[in-house]
């Protein structure tokens, strides 16, 4: 839960907890919640220019590309966007947790990473992660949305069930999971590329930003990954990324 400061929209600030899924809805409405506007960064050519970032950049590189751009026989310099995607799992976010006699906790949760949600469970209890059993059905589809989102939901459920001692369960309506969990990263590249008159490559240099949001979450794989595959079906030439 944002913490005196709401770092990115649909970040939960509250969690309510009722007996009907109808008075947890009205009690949150109820909520009056006063915001100072701050200076966003929301754009992925902003940040850059703000050096706006949540992890260090790194390089990629191999050969002398500067000489092979300045003797290569042609030349293009240009940009592109890269839109993200919404992973839209066929099941939203959903969490079930049951405190146990012992001090610890049963959570039914649907996740690609169960080990991480026994963690991040154990820790926002103060629990060893033996007190914390996982158990998950068939997920309905993840497609990587679930691989750490899926935390959060059972870390609220689990504070509420230890708060209450009573069992607790959240399932995201597919607005509010869309608004609050991360998506797959759009990209913005700038790119300086070296050919000659056949079409072959001699050098090019990119550049690669992934819009990572408010945290970094997976972002150091995910561009990593970008950085990797960059080359796609072509030998470069001697690159820098």
């Amino acid at each position: 839960l944002a913490d005196g400061k709401v770092e990115f929209v649909g970040q939960p600030v509250i969690a309510v907890a009722a007996d009907s899924l109808e008075t947890a809805r009205k009690a949150a409405m109820a909520a009056i919640i006063e915001y100072e506007d701050l200076e966003p960064v929301i754009d992925v050519v902003d940040a850059l220019r703000k050096k706006h970032f949540v992890l260090d950049s790194h390089t990629h590189k191999r050969g002398d590309s500067s000489a092979a751009l300045t003797t290569a026989p042609r030349r293009l310099q240009g940009s592109l966007h890269i839109g993200g995607q919404e992973h839209f799992y066929l099941e939203t976010q959903v969490s079930s947790v049951m405190p146990t006699e012992d001090g610890g906790m049963i959570v039914y949760t649907s996740t690609q990473n169960p080990t991480e949600v026994q963690k991040l469970v154990a820790e926002v209890l103060g629990v060893s992660m033996n007190k914390i059993v996982i158990d998950m059905r068939r997920m309905g589809g993840g497609f990587g949305g679930k691989e750490t989102q899926a935390a959060g939901p059972a870390c609220m459920c689990a504070v509420i069930a230890h708060l209450t001692g009573r069992p607790t369960k959240m399932r995201l309506p597919r607005m509010e999971d869309m608004t609050m969990t991360g998506k797959r990263h759009p990209f913005y590249v700038e790119y300086d590329v070296g050919f000659d008159d056949d079409g072959l490559l001699h050098g090019i240099e990119i550049d690669l930003a992934g819009n990572c949001g408010y945290s970094p979450d997976l972002s150091g794989s995910i561009v990593d990954r970008a950085m990797f595959h960059s080359d796609n079906a072509y030998y470069l030439g001697d690159a820098t990324i």
